[in-house]
């Protein structure tokens, strides 16, 4: 199963193909031309007509119908052989398709698993030895400063995934993504599952209160909001008996009412659809886990009892 850290990478590509062409010219020295159009191809393709190759993705440089150059981007943590051969076939594969030069390019997070990846790999094809551009981390550039970040997202992201531990990096790039505002999210969600734990811990902890909330984040807010409410459950209870802020008690308790409410008419109505063998797809169901109007889930809540598809229900 592919690794956080193996998606945000293809997620990042697909994103933002031009990384791919910055990592291939500038980081691995090869001669791509520039003023070219760059495009995300099909990660999908075939041999005719029957076997299936599916690789992290592709990027084309030039035009769709005359490229001059195809990248397909791997990413890979672990050393494994049979990769190597697949790399082999995915070159070849693509370029009959395309009829341009391809070049593999495989990230990985470590000098070893780069020069694994590094060796060439003979064929049993006569004089078809393919080598793969693995992108060792000393070839991404160290990084400091906010604004160069902010200038270069995704590559951005890269500098954090290599280096996140040089002092400097990870508050430069908080900094660069905090810039960019709403722009600088899906860099910045990228960049958190790139970097290790306590330096995704420290990127948390520089972002907030900014614009995005990670999963951490919620779970620390999901913490904090469970021990206030722990906490206010015990300051009512000694409100209650020494009568202080009447008005403040019966509003929380008459919200609490209608939390429960709400708590129990969404189980009622998953209870019954799985009771009755009802379909919900995940729209419905997130309609009935989100609804804020109790009445209205009241009124799915009966159909429930005698609907007979999911999609009656509402």
């Amino acid at each position: 199963m592919p690794s956080p850290w193996h998606d945000a990478i293809t997620q990042l590509i697909e994103h933002d193909p031009e990384i791919a062409v910055t990592i291939a010219r500038d980081c691995l020295g090869e001669p791509i031309p520039g003023g070219q159009p760059v495009w995300l191809a099909p990660s999908k393709f075939n041999d005719r007509p029957s076997t299936d190759f599916d690789c992290d993705a592709v990027v084309v440089v030039g035009p769709q119908r005359n490229p001059v150059r195809a990248i397909i981007v791997e990413a890979q943590r672990a050393q494994i052989d049979d990769k190597r051969r697949m790399f082999a076939k995915y070159a070849a594969e693509l370029w009959v398709l395309l009829n341009c030069p391809i070049d593999v390019i495989v990230i990985c997070p470590d000098e070893a698993t780069c020069d694994f990846y590094a060796a060439p790999f003979r064929t049993s094809l006569p004089g078809y030895i393919h080598s793969a551009l693995p992108l060792h981390p000393a070839r991404v550039p160290v990084i400091t400063d906010a604004e160069q970040m902010a200038k270069d997202p995704a590559f951005a992201d890269l500098i954090l995934a290599f280096h996140a531990d040089v002092p400097g990096v990870v508050e430069a790039f908080a900094k660069g993504m905090t810039m960019l505002g709403e722009v600088g999210k899906d860099y910045y969600e990228y960049g958190l599952s790139l970097a290790a734990d306590p330096l995704r811990k420290r990127l948390e902890e520089l972002m907030a209160g900014s614009f995005y909330v990670s999963d951490w984040g919620k779970k620390a807010y999901a913490e904090g909001l469970a021990k206030g409410r722990a906490e206010a459950q015990v300051e009512a209870q000694v409100e209650a008996q020494v009568q202080i802020r009447p008005q403040a008690l019966a509003e929380g308790r008459t919200e609490g009412l209608a939390e429960g409410r709400l708590d129990s008419e969404r189980e009622g109505i998953l209870l019954a659809v799985e009771l009755r063998n009802l379909e919900l797809t995940e729209k419905e169901r997130a309609r009935v886990t989100s609804c804020e109007d109790v009445d209205l889930l009241h009124a799915w809540h009966k159909r429930a009892i005698t609907a007979r598809t999911g999609s009656e229900i509402f």
